[in-house]
């Protein structure tokens, strides 16, 4: 018995409906098929939400149902037709549902419109438009394929396998199903250069312009002939285009072709100093009756930057830069990791340069030149120097950021403090002016030495206290001999700033315990 096509149709969404109803799911019919699809299907809320997935929405869907008698398992759709259903947020399917004139579906097989059959249908319809043919989308059709892996087995149906279907291809989270198909329509075609440019250059400065800019180096250039194209799916946009005889680039830094390391040896069996660096590689240049291309590799990092030209697997004018700005702040290794390789390079010494990249990119280079006065020497001994302060208050090293100015303006409070925890106690005899005005014999005496400094981003400090006694060493000289030495008031915190107020409340706090047991040298002094 054959079926009419109208026939058909009744019959395939009369199953349709059934086995909906069949699985519990809610089917509501579209009264005029304009939109690509014949069903708008409702999943029941899920009984099982708790306070992680109360908020989100109940499952729903498109479909569009076709019926047909025979077994060619492709069926021509229009563009109209696959256009909506690929543009609709939600999860939309075709149903295939074959009679073979039977009255009752002898197979069903359901074709998710997926990110595949998306772009091939976005594709098709770019493609005609571009061609500048008929843009008719139901007057043109395009052939959708389905096999035994979109196949369901009806006679064995259950209330489950419907849904279970659906989901297969979707997932349980609508919203993230959602989120994931708009993100695809608005990528997809767009897996080559979106846009290309063309220009002419003249002139050898313009082409180390044009290097410098593909290696990040903030350039201008004049160019003529420009031509800007933009593309989808490979194919131009012709209505998306710009041409000029003449024009200026200016290419903002590009991201880096990698990632890796450099790393400044004295010796190759030493392990060196290491900073995590970008690479980054130009545009070849032809070389005339050469098979080879130039190429400029650039290594850079906040503080390097190392530059030279490729030839083949030949290395030539290295170029390396320091790059360390007086005022800003670093962190600590950092600084001092960087004058470190500044010592090094401005030395007469041969050094190495290992290069470890992403991607298989490593080398070596053997470097020396010329010897160089390295000025900052002081700064060296003064790190040095800081990173025992920092052990000495606890201060994790890594948590520490400072400029080299403030290093510098830092350096002889540095050097005190250092002093004054490694020196004796005998270091603080000193003479007093006048021994007229004390009455000195068998007395404790005692003096304080506030000692308080900046380390970039921390201050830090703490209160010296000497006690001992006084006995004249010749006609009208007294000298204060020290017997005890006590830190006390050890601080350190971050801060941009030394709250002196505070520091001499807590001074004074100190004096007055003292004074119990001690006189004070400087309340004599002041006398």
């Amino acid at each position: 018995m054959s079926n009419s096509s109208e026939d058909l149709g009744d019959m395939g969404e009369a199953a349709f409906m059934h086995w909906c109803s069949s699985a519990g799911l809610i089917c509501n019919k579209s009264e005029k098929d304009r939109k690509g699809w014949d069903f708008y299907v409702e999943f029941p809320n899920s009984e099982n939400q708790d306070s992680d997935t109360i908020d989100e929405p109940s499952f729903n869907c498109k479909v569009q149902v076709k019926s047909t008698n025979a077994e060619k398992r492709t069926l021509q759709i229009t563009l109209q037709n696959l256009y909506n259903l690929c543009i609709a947020p939600l999860p939309t399917f075709y149903l295939f549902i074959e009679y073979n004139n039977k009255n009752t579906p002898q197979a069903a097989f359901l074709v998710h419109v997926d990110n595949d059959l998306i772009t091939k249908t976005l594709k098709k319809i770019y493609e005609s438009k571009q061609n500048n043919e008929e843009n008719k989308l139901n007057k043109k059709t395009m052939g959708i394929h389905y096999n035994e892996d979109h196949k369901f087995d009806i006679p064995n149906e259950t209330t489950n396998f419907l849904k279970e279907t659906f989901l297969k291809y979707t997932g349980n989270n609508i919203s993230e199903y959602i989120n994931k198909k708009m993100a695809h329509l608005k990528s997809t075609g767009f897996d080559e250069a979106g846009i290309k440019i063309a220009f002419d250059i003249e002139g050898e400065d313009n082409i180390k312009k044009l290097i410098d800019m593909s290696v990040g180096i903030k350039q201008s250039i004049d160019v003529k002939s420009f031509k800007l194209q933009k593309y989808r799916f490979e194919i131009p946009n012709k209505s998306a285009s710009l041409h000029s005889e003449n024009a200026k680039i200016e290419v903002s830094p590009k991201a880096p072709n990698t990632i890796g390391s450099i790393t400044f040896k004295e010796s190759k069996l030493l392990p060196g100093i290491s900073f995590k660096s970008e690479l980054y590689v130009s545009l070849p240049v032809p070389i005339p009756n050469n098979l080879e291309n130039l190429y400029k590799v650039r290594i850079k990092n906040q503080f390097i930057d190392l530059q030279m030209m490729c030839y083949g697997e030949k290395i030539s004018n290295p170029e390396l830069s320091i790059l360390l700005e007086d005022n800003t702040q670093v962190e600590f290794n950092d600084l001092k990791k960087i004058l470190q390789v500044y010592s090094l390079i401005t030395s007469s010494k041969r050094y190495y340069i290992e290069l470890d990249f992403e991607d298989d990119f490593s080398l070596t280079l053997d470097t020396k030149i010329s010897s160089q006065e390295f000025p900052f020497n002081l700064e060296l001994i003064t790190l040095e120097k800081t990173t025992k302060i920092l052990n000495y208050f606890d201060i994790p090293v890594n948590t520490v950021c400072i400029s080299l100015t403030e290093l510098q303006k830092e350096q002889e409070g540095i050097f005190k403090m250092v002093n004054f925890l490694n020196v004796s106690t005998e270091t603080f005899t000193f003479l007093l002016p006048d021994n007229s005005i004390f009455n000195y014999e068998n007395k404790q005496y005692a003096c304080f030495y506030p000692v308080n400094i900046k380390i970039g981003n921390y201050i830090c400090g703490f209160l010296i206290v000497i006690a001992g006694y006084i006995k004249e060493v010749c006609e009208k000289k007294l000298q204060f001999i020290p017997q005890e030495k006590f830190i006390r008031d050890k601080f350190a915190q971050k801060s941009n700033k030394i709250d002196f107020k505070a520091l001499n409340i807590g001074l004074e706090k100190i004096k007055e315990e003292y004074r119990k047991n001690y006189l004070l040298l400087d309340d004599f002094i002041k006398k």
